[in-house]
C-alpha cells in the first residue's frame, strides 16, 4: 500500500469516527477531507 492510501484510509476512518455524522459526499465532507488530507500530507512532509 502506498503512501497517498494509507493516508486517504486513515482520513476517512478519523471523518467517519466524528460524533457528528457527516455524510461522505457532501460538501462538508469534502471540505473535511481535503483539509485533513493536507494536514496529513505536511505531518510526513510530503506536502
Amino acid at each position: 500500500m502506498n503512501v497517498e492510501e494509507q493516508i486517504h484510509r486513515l482520513v476517512r476512518s478519523r471523518l467517519q469516527s466524528y460524533s457528528r455524522r457527516i455524510p461522505e459526499g457532501s460538501s462538508e465532507w469534502d471540505v473535511l477531507y481535503e483539509k485533513t488530507y493536507r494536514e496529513e500530507l505536511r505531518k510526513r512532509q510530503l506536502g
